[in-house]
């Protein structure tokens, strides 16, 4: 008998409880790892690797219609070059926009993703409610695509925005996995609703973070609306964050923080950081830490960044700033 986990997809077994499926008997409907996160908040130690390029390989070959997630804070080069390479008919899912201050306008963003990344698919901004999951119904309903794929960035959202659907429509079966944690997901599943509709969530693209460190991770994951952090750098101070992430200027310069309020900054003026990542900013930009959040850099100056690799930072033109046009 074959049977797959209903929280994260992947196929159930009862033999070794050191690979994924682990489950005590197999009249259960969630492997060991999903029982423990949804009832414990267990994250395990490590996170669970996903092939990135299989997935889309796999969607690819069999969607017919894709809902793309990418989070409001990680929407850069590398999440973006995800998007574009499903090949499918697709729409770009902003989710956790209620992460923001209500005063940034997403209008300003979307144009912003059009100009900048060449954008020419329809943009949605959802978040974690009952009016995102009707919404996302209604264009469902329009497109009568079934079955439809949600695919996307590791911890966008959309397996909580798939439960909030199964909420709505009062679906009785079981919900799907969720955490802070990357990869919750771990292989296709399907879900069946009573109006006949099929939709299959996937499993999250990932790309490079602090992986490593699981408590890092959910410290790092935004699950309620930032209060950006402003501060006035000089050059002798420098900003420190949980003692992993270090960041100071050539001059005195207004910078912006946006993320968790779980983890803190604070100023000190001596690190034993022996090589930093120096980046000239020429205009207004947004310097993502990726997993973590990002800088709004308002003013000129070369930022130094250290304990981050390389791959870790991108820079991109700030959608920030300028008039406070109203939410659509």
């Amino acid at each position: 008998m074959t049977k797959r986990c209903v929280g994260c997809g992947v196929l159930l077994q009862v033999d070794d409880s050191t690979k994924k499926g682990f489950t005590k008997s197999l009249d259960m409907d969630y492997c060991m790892r999903c029982f423990r996160l949804n009832h414990y908040h267990d994250y395990g130690t490590n996170v669970i690797e996903v092939d990135s390029a299989k997935v889309i390989q796999k969607i690819n070959e069999e969607a017919p219609f894709v809902c793309f997630f990418i989070d409001i804070l990680n929407l850069y080069d590398e999440t973006i070059a995800y998007f574009k390479q499903i090949k499918k008919p697709k729409v770009l899912v902003v989710s956790k926009i209620d992460v923001l201050p209500r005063e940034i306008p997403l209008t300003k963003i979307a144009h912003w993703l059009e100009q900048e990344y060449q954008i020419t698919e329809k943009i949605l901004f959802v978040q974690n409610t009952k009016t995102s999951a009707l919404k996302m119904l209604d264009f469902l309903e329009r497109k009568h695509i079934s079955p439809l794929y949600f695919a996307g960035i590791t911890n966008a959202g959309k397996s909580s925005l798939l439960n909030r659907i199964l909420q709505v429509c009062e679906e009785k079966q079981p919900f799907i996995t969720v955490s802070e944690m990357p990869n919750t997901t771990l292989d296709f599943l399907k879900i069946p609703l009573s109006n006949q509709q099929v939709l299959i969530d996937t499993p999250g693209l990932i790309y490079s973070y602090y992986k490593e460190d699981t408590s890092f991770l959910y410290k790092a994951n935004v699950t309620k609306r930032i209060l950006p952090q402003s501060f006035y750098l000089k050059p002798e101070s420098i900003l420190n964050l949980e003692n992993k992430i270090f960041v100071k200027t050539n001059q005195q310069v207004p910078i912006v923080w946006f993320g968790s309020d779980k983890m803190k900054w604070q100023k000190v003026y001596k690190t034993e950081m022996a090589s930093w990542l120096q980046y000239e900013i020429k205009e207004a930009m947004q310097v993502f830490i990726k997993g973590v959040g990002f800088f709004y850099v308002k003013k000129p100056c070369v930022l130094s960044i250290g304990g981050v690799l390389k791959e870790n930072v991108t820079l991109v033109k700030a959608f920030l700033g300028g008039n406070n046009d109203e939410q659509n």
